[in-house]
């Protein structure tokens, strides 16, 4: 908003207490039980001339924006993604490439990872992400090579629809390799999501803040590969803070010594998260991503659905987590 001490959750107040933008209004607000007293305060000191000089501002960046074919979605709009505006101070606006319908979803699922992964990873990211569409899923990742970039197109070649969620700003595709992914996302109904304005500068910060709305987005965020420290961890931590369930694809054991399954055997050991592992369980799965879905939109009551799952030995051959796996798109490319 531009308005000094106002943060992401105190412009989601201001914006309810008065949607219409009117001055009137706004100083109405200030004086009534709308709004807690620190942004009540925060508003006293701004003058009705600061305040249009603001509004006009902002529409001037959202003409901007729409010239350059980037939507500006509003935290009450209905195109803003259901699962994130649950969220505990979700961003106030995002900035949007390609249709915005496809943000409606509360189907949604972040598949993630490292930027390093073995080539059975990015196998198991692409098919996993073919079942997910196949089963009525809108897979979220970030973009980035490796992992995100296998999820990204294990969507798109099962003809699903995938999101990107970006860690700079919306005119900023990184890394550069992926303008033409990006193109594909946009053009295939799926959509480029950035908390970024155009123009907005990159901060390694931006990159963490892009896993908290991964988790944020999706029902459930798995995570494919990871080393002990992988930023992929960020999106398991969010996750869990989020109430969003967590599964992992269970370590190919012809890799399981890769430095890039530490991190899930950790995970896995820890027993907070449910292994996925391979076709057989993809009824159980999908119905229990379903079933997560309605206790979250439900308000999270109660105890969240316990998935199927947990510590499970490896099998002595790689055949359950890729023998029974057709191509992406195939009548057997349902899991990884």
């Amino acid at each position: 908003m531009g308005l000094p001490r106002i943060g992401r959750w105190s412009a989601i107040q201001i914006a309810r207490a008065f949607p219409d933008g009117d001055w009137r209004t706004a100083s109405e607000a200030t004086r009534s039980d709308r709004l807690e007293g620190r942004v009540a305060r925060s508003l006293t000191n701004v003058s009705a001339h600061e305040w249009l000089r603001l509004v006009a501002r902002a529409v001037l960046v959202v003409a901007a924006h729409q010239e350059r074919g980037v939507t500006v979605v509003a935290v009450d709009e209905p195109d803003y993604p259901p699962l994130l505006r649950l969220a505990s101070g979700p961003p106030p606006v995002l900035f949007v490439r390609g249709s915005t319908a496809a943000l409606r979803s509360v189907d949604a699922v972040a598949v993630v990872g490292t930027r390093e992964p073995t080539a059975g990873g990015e196998i198991v990211a692409r098919r996993l992400a073919a079942a997910l569409v196949q089963a009525g899923f809108v897979v979220i990742s970030g973009l980035a090579k490796g992992i995100d970039t296998a999820a990204h197109v294990g969507a798109l070649d099962a003809s699903g629809k995938t999101i990107a969620i970006l860690g700079t700003a919306i005119d900023k595709i990184y890394p550069a390799a992926n303008k033409e992914l990006a193109a594909r996302i946009e053009s295939t109904g799926g959509a480029l999501v950035s908390e970024y304005a155009i123009g907005a500068p990159t901060s390694g910060r931006q990159f963490v803040e892009r896993d908290r709305v991964q988790a944020a987005f999706s029902i459930a965020v798995v995570p494919v590969q990871t080393g002990i420290e992988g930023g992929t961890l960020h999106a398991v931590r969010f996750a869990h803070e989020l109430h969003r369930a967590v599964l992992a694809p269970r370590p190919l054991a012809a890799e399981e010594s890769h430095p890039m399954y530490d991190g899930i055997k950790v995970l896995l050991d820890s027993g907070r998260v449910a292994m996925i592992e391979g076709q057989g369980e993809y009824a159980w799965l999908a119905n229990y991503l379903r079933r997560h879905r309605d206790w979250l939109v439900a308000g999270s009551a109660g105890s969240p659905p316990a998935p199927a799952g947990g510590s499970k030995p490896l099998p002595h051959n790689d055949a359950q987590q890729l023998g029974l796996f057709g191509e992406p798109g195939s009548e057997r490319g349902q899991h990884s």
